[in-house]
């Protein structure tokens, strides 16, 4: 129920409503949670009733994502409430296709409380990149040599 409406429900049988914010992402905002005392609890005329409802986080926490695919990373930070913005590494591996690009690091870092659907910069590399420590190597061009003899 939308927590003005349960004001009104309340005041209409003779209750105060005691409104009590609640940071949930689970449920809609200026949507009542719960009632404290619970629904059809007997309370004397004119008692308080605490109203909890939802409000919507303001921040985030930035998850660790370092060693999962580009597109693994995508949903964690989006179940976040976060996405990715710019996307760092060598162009050789950012042209590949997201399930092989590997996040390497994150700016901000891990563990860093931002503002909610905040933009994170991302990292990437190979898997390999990521077994070796997280430090991006370019792979060096493949050169074919094909020698020329001249005489015996």
């Amino acid at each position: 129920m939308a927590f003005e409406d349960a004001c009104k429900a309340l005041d209409s049988l003779g209750l105060t409503a005691s409104p009590v914010q609640e940071i949930s992402t689970e449920v809609g905002s200026d949507l009542v949670i719960r009632t404290d005392p619970a629904p059809n609890s007997q309370v004397q005329p004119g008692s308080t009733v605490l109203v909890i409802y939802a409000v919507e986080p303001t921040s985030s926490i930035v998850p660790y994502i370092s060693g999962m695919t580009l597109a693994e990373a995508r949903v964690t930070l989006a179940d976040n409430d976060l996405s990715i913005g710019i996307i760092d590494g060598a162009l050789d591996v950012t042209s590949l296709d997201e399930t092989q690009q590997v996040v390497l690091l994150t700016d901000p870092e891990p563990g860093r409380t931002v503002p909610r659907k905040s933009v994170i910069k991302v990292y990437v590399g190979t898997l390999e990149d990521y077994q070796r420590g997280g430090t991006p190597t370019p792979t060096p061009p493949q050169i074919m040599v094909q020698p020329i003899i001249e005489g015996q």
